[in-house]
């Protein structure tokens, strides 16, 4: 949960020689997929830059792509303090030990590092989850818990909460897409 950033990197940047680029190839597609920079060297000179072709169709971004809207981006700028949850860690670390990276390894540092507060998760937040009602949307319940644990924190500490899932906003928190 961000309560919105100064300066977000758009995407990680990620360099590799030539050698390893041949070894690893799928790898790098998948980055590239995910919006991440892949940069290619040769005797420690940038060659090449892989990049993702857009989807036929116009077909929705991978999971984990760069995808802030410019008003985000300006709130994120502008903000006092800005947040993420802690319970996001824990749903980077369970997809990526699944086999579903959607984040570069190192995200949360990086978010650290440029001035961002890590929300922990507090008895308040747990309350609040627990009256938390489960609201339809697409005709199905919103159940996934990490989602729910960002809006409780958002309704207790009275901020923003930075997501274009519908199933989020169902819930009536103030959303910054």
């Amino acid at each position: 949960m961000a309560k919105l950033a100064r300066s977000y990197p758009e995407s990680m940047t990620h360099t590799f020689t030539i050698g390893e680029a041949k070894t690893n190839l799928s790898k790098l597609i998948a980055l590239a997929e995910r919006g991440e920079t892949v940069e290619l060297r040769r005797d420690k000179e940038p060659v090449a830059r892989l990049v993702a072709l857009p989807r036929p169709g116009g077909a929705r971004r991978r999971p984990g792509a760069p995808r802030l809207s410019g008003t985000a981006r300006e709130a994120i700028a502008g903000a006092e303090e800005p947040m993420f949850g802690a319970g996001t860690l824990f749903e980077v670390a369970i997809k990526a030990s699944l086999g579903k990276p959607e984040v570069a390894e190192g995200w949360a540092e990086e978010l650290l590092s440029e001035g961002f507060s890590l929300l922990p998760i507090t008895p308040a937040h747990a309350a609040a989850y627990r009256r938390l009602p489960y609201v339809e949307h697409g005709g199905s319940p919103q159940c996934d818990p990490f989602d729910r644990l960002l809006v409780a924190q958002a309704m207790v500490e009275e901020m923003p909460l930075v997501s274009r899932d519908p199933g989020v906003a169902a819930h009536g928190v103030a959303i910054l897409r």
